[in-house]
């Protein structure tokens, strides 16, 4: 299930679980363009397998992604 953050400029971001398994993030700006879907990776550029996404968004605009990976 997908999880978005609001942030107080109007700003959104979503955290997804696509198809593959891979967690991918995108984000709406305040004047409410999307960014396309890219994958979280790693530190090695690895996309993240994962089984549950959460999302906070900060008043900074920024966000803390939360995954829970698969064993």
């Amino acid at each position: 299930m997908p999880a978005q953050g609001a942030g107080p400029d109007d700003s959104a971001q979503v955290v997804a679980i696509g198809g593959d398994g891979a967690a991918y993030h995108t984000v709406r700006t305040p004047e409410g363009s999307w960014s396309d879907f890219a994958p979280i990776t790693d530190n090695v550029g690895n996309s993240v397998q994962v089984a549950d996404v959460s999302i906070a968004a900060n008043r900074d605009d920024s966000a803390q992604i939360l995954v829970t990976g698969r064993r």
